[in-house]
């Protein structure tokens, strides 16, 4: 049974408990264990370049999770023989008569016709951007488009657009290999580098990766792009913001390790190459396209349309009874911008807690801070007196909203502070600014030019900050749901 087939098995039995699929260092130990078991904890680490205790220690929890998966204790020397003999048994139980010939081909097919490729963020519940993904697939087929940027606050959706481009790419070719990384669930300091995900990626790939190709990033680059070039691969880098790093003269964001940036031109300037990578960032990295623009396309993502919400909310389950409850829904959706993940997060609140009602939802969580908003936002001057709770409604927004929007700020506050202090006093406004008006505020606070600009560099890079035009002025604002984290910030600041 191939490897990759295996991975996808256990992460779709820990879903099925309950639990979050293997974290990219649990499938390397997994990996390295499953083709040698004799294979020792020092040998995974030194070619993996972790240390030996943070692998011993990941390892023995990594038995533990999956001794409660299959319901029989899983040790290093066991994990091939429990696992085969889970597989044997789930194949005697369906009546599938596989043969050594066609079981490892049969066993992939059921996992595709599942829709399983170990997604993260596409889901059965995916609406909209039908315009978009046809628009992003032409350029691809048409332009020749090799990498694709897809930019945008964290909960827009950007991985699950990411998934699903692949999943329409595949079924055209029907061979594009899924390779991918994502660099929030990582420790950065090991994964940041560009040779270690890049032996991991060969690995994945059955690529033989030589002591002497470790020692030389450069022919680990060159034996990287050699494949993807011939054989069709679609890359998902996700969460790109984690490996990039501040230029504090410009603003803008550098790779931090700059292998990247070659990996990334090499890739570019191959003219015969059958392979495509999408990033998905919040912070808008470094151009690297050189003289290969025509090959680099960025697309900035925003929320649901209006449709698209209520399409959502149907397709999670929702049925309003009446026009006042299709109005509620409307009137979340307006408020939070069609903020995906928001939205996914409140219908799932509505079906399990509330049995699908969309009424007694509105009257216990929603009436009292969505009209509390929407009157701030209609008077659209002066401050906001109250605290706004969108992010933090019920338990459920808290858990999986706020947390991710605070590790935003938090990464903004530790890289670039004045560019934190910016928008945490910018949501104390209701109405939108100039570009003057806001780097006044850094101004009050002793900022020299330089600091002003780096900031507000920051931010646009970041997408917390959305630009528009009005009355032949260029003003800024925040997206609801930013302002409602970004001050409470404000109120913890000293």
């Amino acid at each position: 049974m191939d490897t990759n087939q295996v991975l996808d098995l256990v992460n779709k039995l820990l879903r099925e408990k309950g639990e979050s699929s293997l974290k990219d260092i649990e499938q390397i130990i997994f990996r390295e264990v499953w083709e040698d078991h004799q294979k020792s904890y020092l040998e995974i680490a030194i070619q993996n370049n972790y240390a030996e205790r943070s692998i011993t220690q990941i390892a023995s929890q990594l038995w533990l999770r999956l001794s409660r998966v299959f319901g029989v204790e899983i040790k290093k020397n066991k994990l091939r023989s429990v696992v085969e003999e889970y597989q044997r048994k789930r194949r005697a139980e369906k009546n599938l008569n596989f043969t050594s010939q066609n079981s490892d081909a049969t066993f992939e097919k059921t996992f595709i016709e599942q829709g399983h490729k170990s997604f993260i963020g596409y889901d059965d519940n995916w609406v909209g951007c039908d315009d978009l993904i046809k628009s992003l697939k032409e350029k691809i087929a048409i332009s020749k488009t090799k990498i694709i940027i897809l930019w945008g606050i964290t909960g827009i959706g950007k991985t699950a657009l990411a998934e699903k481009l692949y999943q329409e790419l595949e079924a055209q070719a029907n061979s594009n290999r899924l390779l991918r990384i994502n660099f929030e669930n990582q420790d950065q300091a090991d994964f940041e580098s560009f040779s270690t995900v890049a032996d991991r990626w060969l690995k994945e790939s059955n690529v033989l990766v030589t002591p002497e190709d470790r020692q030389d990033v450069g022919r680990l680059r060159k034996k990287l792009v050699d494949y993807i070039c011939k054989n069709p691969c679609l890359i998902i880098i996700d969460s790109l913001e984690w490996i990039l790093q501040e230029n504090q003269q410009y603003g803008w964001s550098e790779f931090k390790d700059r292998e990247w940036v070659d990996f990334l031109r090499l890739f570019l300037s191959q003219l015969d190459c059958q392979s495509h990578i999408i990033i998905t960032t919040q912070h808008l990295p470094e151009d690297v396209s050189a003289d290969y623009d025509n090959f680099w396309f960025i697309q900035i993502l925003e929320g649901l349309k209006s449709q698209e919400q209520i399409d959502l909310f149907k397709k999670i389950g929702i049925k309003t009874q009446d026009q006042a409850e299709l109005s509620y829904l409307e009137r979340l959706g307006k408020v939070y911008e069609g903020h995906t993940l928001t939205l996914k997060t409140i219908a799932a609140r509505i079906k399990t807690a509330y049995c699908g009602n969309v009424s007694a939802y509105w009257q216990e969580e929603g009436k009292e801070e969505i009209e509390k908003v929407e009157k701030d936002l209609e008077s659209f001057q002066g401050e906001i007196k109250e605290l706004w709770k969108l992010h933090s409604a019920n338990h459920n927004l808290y858990h999986k909203v706020c947390y991710r929007l605070n590790k935003t700020l938090e990464r903004l506050k530790k890289y670039n502070y004045y560019a934190y202090l910016l928008l945490c006093i910018t949501s104390t406004y209701l109405r939108p600014h100039s570009r003057s008006d806001l780097l006044e505020h850094l101004t009050d606070e002793g900022c020299n030019e330089i600091q002003k600009q780096s900031a507000f560099q920051a931010l646009t890079d970041e997408q917390l900050i959305d630009k528009y035009v009005e009355d032949n002025l260029v003003l800024y604002r925040l997206h609801n749901l930013v302002r409602s984290i970004a001050y409470e910030h404000f109120q913890r600041l000293d």
